[in-house]
């Protein structure tokens, strides 16, 4: 009898391993890929396989993608036609966007690019400011735009800056943040249109680039020395 018993203990427990391995939720991390500058990975790549990109000092993560074109039939524009190249200027680092996003007389396309851009936490660094800058060409009645917007709590959240570039120009521009922060959220709308002008009327943006400029944040020694030094500046100018 007690040989029964101890059977069917070992099975109860078993079982119950077996539950709660099952009731347990589990937790699949973003593998993170490192890009030295100049180096590129498609993002059907990173988006299908859930991938953070690490360029420099910042990672670059929770990458979304959207497609819309309007007019004739034409061939649809997909996230394996893009590809993210490490960017590393006077400027910060950043990534580009590569693309092939043209449109001719009667075509209106546009794209959504979503993404996350944060500070490595190795890095004892805040986000001060953004800079986007885009390779395009036009003619007729041809347009094009990229839009930007970068919030610093979620997508569509508190808006913190806002960018715009231009096919016919300016085709660069850069915005100062508010606040210097660890990590945005950026949304980008790119859109390039024939406007109805003809055959040769035309727009195409084929490239869209993105750095970060950041400020280094004092170490607490560092903060209180230059406090300490502030203060005995004051006091001489005063005595004097």
């Amino acid at each position: 009898m007690r040989g029964n018993e101890k059977r069917f203990g070992t099975v109860a427990v078993s079982t119950m391993v077996i539950v709660l391995l099952f009731s347990v939720p589990i937790t699949i991390r973003a593998t993170t890929t490192n890009l030295n500058t100049g180096e590129s990975i498609n993002l059907a790549t990173v988006i299908n396989n859930g991938l953070s990109v690490e360029i420099g000092d910042k990672i670059f993560a929770d990458f979304g993608f959207t497609y819309n074109d309007f007019g004739a039939p034409d061939l649809d524009l997909a996230s394996s036609n893009v590809n993210v190249k490490a960017l590393s200027n006077n400027t910060g680092f950043g990534l580009e966007f590569q693309e092939p996003l043209s449109a001719v007389n009667t075509k209106t396309k546009d794209i959504t690019f979503q993404y996350t851009a944060m500070v490595d936490p190795n890095f004892n660094n805040l986000i001060s400011d953004i800079h986007l800058s885009i390779v395009a060409t036009h003619s007729g009645a041809g347009t094009g735009v990229v839009n930007e917007v970068v919030y610093n709590d979620a997508f569509g959240g508190t808006q913190v800056g806002e960018l715009d570039a231009y096919v016919a120009g300016p085709t660069e521009t850069s915005d100062t943040l508010g606040t210097q922060v660890d990590k945005l959220w950026v949304s980008k709308f790119v859109e390039v249109s024939g406007h109805n002008g003809g055959p040769t009327s035309a727009a195409s943006i084929t490239s869209i680039d993105q750095t970060f400029s950041q400020m280094e944040i004092p170490e607490p020694g560092a903060l209180f020395l230059t406090i300490v030094g502030l203060l005995g500046a004051v006091a001489l100018k005063r005595r004097s």
